[in-house]
């Protein structure tokens, strides 16, 4: 017979966990990961719990916004960190003030054919060597290009995402670092490069903004303890 599983979730390590975050990083803003119901979490319940002391939130998609937003987490920014799927839904990234990534060339041309009343503010990605997400070398530049002439963009921030942060014996994080600084654009904007690994180990990744992740919810992001 199943025995029932019950989870108890405490939200106020989740916002010690964040606090410490920050005190890694003192210079940056912290953008705390939300992304899938906050890793299962409950999304709503741990943005209400860090509502008062997060500068940002990051989740996957429009849907995960707008149930933050619908609930009454409104005045707290959110990051888009996999852009918008359709460009139907840059109506409700204006419509509620949502800063969104840019990964590639399709949703690029769909933020600069939109006919918004307001400006946008994106993340553009670049990828730096993990090969998933973002523009590489000169499709980078060439969107960087064309964001900067549009009338559709608000505030530009450049982001990248570490392969191997959690791997404290590879030099891959440190080639992605040395990438992401020779970009042409690295000391025009600011920037996001560390993750939850980077955070605790990697220090010379904290930009002007760092994502705390899986730290926050009381797992290493690291093999060993």
């Amino acid at each position: 017979m199943a025995r029932k599983c019950t989870a108890s979730i405490n939200l106020s390590a989740i916002k010690e966990n964040y606090l410490y975050a920050k005190s890694l990083a003192p210079n940056s803003k912290a953008i705390a990961i939300i992304k899938a119901d906050a890793y299962g979490h409950g999304s709503i319940e741990v943005a209400k719990e860090l509502n008062k002391v997060a500068d940002a939130y990051g989740v996957a998609c429009i849907e995960e916004a707008v149930e933050l937003i619908d609930s009454g987490i409104d005045n707290t920014p959110i990051l888009l960190l996999e852009g918008v799927f359709e460009k139907s839904e840059l109506i409700l990234v204006e419509k509620h003030s949502l800063i969104i990534t840019v990964c590639n060339s399709i949703q690029l041309q769909w933020l600069l054919d939109a006919d918004l009343n307001e400006p946008i503010d994106v993340f553009v990605k670049y990828d730096s060597g993990m090969g998933r997400l973002g523009f590489q070398d000169d499709s980078f530049i060439q969107a960087i290009n064309l964001l900067e002439k549009s009338n559709n963009i608000g505030e530009i921030t450049l982001m990248t995402h570490f392969s191997s942060a959690d791997d404290l014996g590879s030099t891959l994080t440190t080639k992605q670092i040395s990438n992401f600084d020779n970009t042409l654009y690295s000391e025009k904007y600011p920037a996001s490069l560390a993750n939850s690994a980077a955070i605790l180990k990697w220090s010379e990744s904290h930009r002007e903004y760092v994502r705390p992740g899986i730290m926050l919810y009381g797992s290493s992001p690291f093999s060993e303890k």
